[in-house]
Parts: structure tokens; sequence; C-alpha cells
């Protein structure tokens, strides 16, 4: 029986047992995507590990809990499979970034286990017709290998990632605040970057470099230094002061003007036709962004803004929390987001944000249970889904629960579909032919059958 299409409220979906692979649901995890159609939800990749069992570990054990994998999930029959896949598939695929456009997965970026000891800053394509894994042969100034970095389509042309967290070879943990683009024709990466921050740069690099040669000049016995009072008249250590305090100023000055210059990790990208938007993250694990102030990026004069965005004047807080490790999904200028954390609470909330003039409105419902590690995705009809995820912080509990809310209302041709599962249960074991004589469309005949071949 299909469940209930109530917009605006969540169902927890209880998925049946898989009569080809006796598959009920994947295996519990965090750190993987979703992406989904009107007939389908792919999960990639994730994580699974006890920290008891990584605790006993003994040096040489081969212990790889990253899963190399996808799953998906049947909507119209309440069925999850997992997919065999051909082709060479990526193996770090905990926090990778994931979009869906026409028939093929695009994913960047990933992290084995334990985190950031290895990365990927490759870009791999999946077919889900065909069901092949292959990576694009890009050229040009390629990101870091990195993950938790963030990534979304523009134009239907060019793939924008941002951000994302490496581990250096000092052992730490590096944040950065790049934003790349590559050319899904030419497949060539390239480095954005703000025309502002780079005349400051220069500027910054010129005044330096009139101070040392004014420092150095004033060392020597027979050259008449005419920029002595520059460079911070004729004591030495005064003058080296002086250019490093004013080199640390245009420093903060250039932070100022290019924002989120500290490095941002699992946060999210939304877009419009003209502007990139990042919504949320942080670095450290106590230290998240607002989502009252919104960092942009302006396709057409490549620059970086920060924008200030309208509370929900109905609700007490106005604005959501803080958060990262939080879900986002778009539909056409609205973008939902659900849990997340801030280091201290883990947060059960959806929220609406309206582009592009920022305005944020609290939904009445909530999650069943805080979430945050957690993946979502949104179908074209309107429909959102929200799988796995941490759901206590205490115990890092993960779940496998798979949860539905419809926040558009559904087409007719949706809600006629619903009413043919719901009338017509035994409808996924019928044939193409009997299905066409009951005058249903092949479109949705389509959602019902697949081959079996590329079942495990």
């Amino acid at each position: 029986m299909a469940a209930p299409m109530n917009v605006g409220h969540i169902v927890t979906l209880s998925p049946k047992k898989n009569p080809i692979t006796d598959d009920f649901r994947p295996h519990e995890r965090s750190g993987h995507c979703c992406v989904a159609d009107n007939s389908f939800l792919y999960s990639i990749g994730g994580i699974f590990y006890d920290p008891l069992e990584i605790m006993l570990m003994e040096e040489g054990d081969n212990y790889n809990p990253v899963f190399n994998e996808i799953w998906c999930y049947n909507i119209s029959l309440n069925l999850w499979s997992k997919v065999s896949m051909r082709g060479h598939s990526p193996y770090l695929t905990a926090s990778m970034s994931s979009l869906l456009s026409g028939n093929m997965i695009i994913t960047f970026g990933g992290s084995g286990f334990p985190f950031g000891a290895e990365s990927d800053n490759r870009v791999h394509t999946f077919n889900v017709r065909t069901h092949t894994w292959k990576t694009l042969p890009c050229t040009g100034e390629k990101p870091h290998a990195k993950y938790g970095q963030a990534m979304v389509l523009v134009h239907n042309h060019y793939l924008y990632v941002y951000g994302g967290c490496r581990r250096v070879p000092s052992g730490a943990f590096l944040f950065d605040s790049d934003l790349h683009r590559v050319s899904l024709q030419s497949l060539v990466w390239e480095k954005m970057r703000d025309p502002t921050k780079e005349k400051l740069k220069k500027n910054t690099t010129r005044s330096a470099m009139r101070k040392q040669a004014a420092f150095s000049d004033k060392d020597g016995e027979d050259v008449e230094n005419d920029d002595e009072d520059e460079a911070g008249g004729n004591d030495d250590d005064g003058g080296g002061d002086n250019n490093d305090d004013d080199i640390g100023d245009d420093e903060e000055e250039e932070k100022d003007m290019y924002p989120l210059a500290a490095g941002s990790y699992r946060h999210h990208i939304v877009n419009d036709e003209e502007r990139l938007y990042i919504i949320g993250g942080g670095t450290l694990w106590r230290e998240v962004y607002p989502l009252d102030i919104i960092h942009s990026f302006s396709y057409a004069t490549s620059t970086w803004e920060i924008l200030h965005s309208h509370g929900d004047p109905d609700h007490p807080d106005g604005f959501p929390s803080p958060r990262k490790y939080h879900t986002c999904v778009q539909k056409d200028n609205d973008v939902f987001i659900t849990g997340g954390h801030n280091g201290y609470e883990v947060f059960d909330d959806i929220w609406k944000l309206t582009l592009p003039d920022l305005q944020w409105t609290r939904l009445a419902v909530t999650l069943p249970n805080t979430l945050f590690f957690h993946a979502a995705a949104m179908t074209p009809a309107g429909c959102m889904y929200v799988f796995g995820g941490v759901c206590n912080i205490e115990n890092n509990m993960r779940t496998a629960g798979l949860h539905r809310i419809w926040l558009y209302i559904p087409s007719l041709q949706e809600t006629c579909w619903h009413n043919i599962l719901h009338f017509i249960p035994q409808i996924g074991s019928m044939s193409q032919e009997q299905l066409l004589a009951l005058g249903i469309p092949r479109m949705f005949i389509d959602r019902l059958h697949w081959d079996k071949s590329v079942l495990e």
C-alpha cells in the first residue's frame, strides 16, 4: 500500500523486502550522498564504523568502513536494491559531492578512512541507465584532493566546487575557501579569482616590496634612502615591525573582502541565474557559520559579496541556528535545509530559504528525530527524501531510516499514479503488456521495471 501523500507532513517509510535480492534496506551510514528523479532515489557511498572496533584495531589490520556502493530506492514499489556497478568506481566516498544531471550522477572529491589520509579530486560519472562508472579526463587548474566540499551545476554547463577539507603532510587538517569550476564540454578546470581580491593582493605585494627595498637601502653605507619615513624611520627594528604590521593590516583587509577566507567544510551551495550562495558550514568541531548572513558569488563579475537574509517574522528565532553537517535541497528558487549540528546541539528542524530575496521561513514540521551527516534529495515533482545519518551525538549512532515529505502540491498526474499504486498493490509483478492494456502511460510503467541484470 502506498504511503499517504499528505503535503507538508513527514512520513517514515518501511521499505518492503526486495523479491529479487532479499534486501530490505542498506546498512546504516553517514557521510553519503543522495540524488533523485521521479522514479528512483540513489544513495552513493558513505561510511559506518564502530568506535569500539576502531579502538581495538591492531597495526596492520585491514579495516575499511567506507561503502563503495550505490543503492537504488524504487519510489513506486517501495523497494531498495543494491546496484551492480561496472567500470572503475570511486572508492573514496565519504563526504563526497554528487548531483544528478539527466541520466548521469556526477561526483567529486571524497575521503577514505582514516579521514583525510587519502582524498580525491577527480570528477566521476555514473550512468543510471547502463550502471557504468567513468572518470572524466579533466585538465587545467584542478582543485586540491579533498572532502566535505560542496558542488553545483550552473547553466547545465559549469560544475562549481567550493571549499572542503584536506589533510596536509604534517597531519593537520586544512580548510579552504577555493572556488573552482570545470566546463563539462571542454573538461578544463579553472580557479575562480575575485578581481577585487587579486587587486588587493597585488597592491599588498607592491607595498611590501617598496618597504623591503627601503629597509634594505638604509642598511647600505653609501646609499641615500628617500623612503625612510615610509619604511619606518632610521630605527632598524622599527622599520621591520612597521613593515610586518602593514602587511598584516592588508591581510586582514583582504580577509574582510573575501568571504569565508578561513575556509569551510560540510556546507552547501545553491544557485539562481546570477549567483552562487553558500549555506552554512564551518571548520573545526565547534566552529560553525551563521545563516542570517550569506556569502554569495556573482557569475558576471566573479566577485564575492556578503548578503543579509531576512528572518521569519512568525518565528521567535527568525533565522536557523548556525550549523554544518545539514542537508540542503533546491527546487527552482526554493531551498530547504534539514538537521545538522553546531558542535553542541543536533537539530531536527526544516527551513525554507527563498531566492533571490533571501527570505527564511521555518516549516511547522520537523524530522522524526535529530540528524546530522544525513543526506537528502528532491524529486522534480517536489517530494523530498531524507536518508541515513547520525541521530545521536553522544554515541555516534547511525541510522538507515528513510523519510519522505511532499513540499509542493503534487500534480494531477502524480496524484493519479499514487492512487493506482494504492488500488493495485500487485502492480510490480504485472507485465508491461498487462499495464499497457490497462492504459497506463509508458512513462509510469518505466518507473516500475528495470533491468534485473544490474541488481546484485
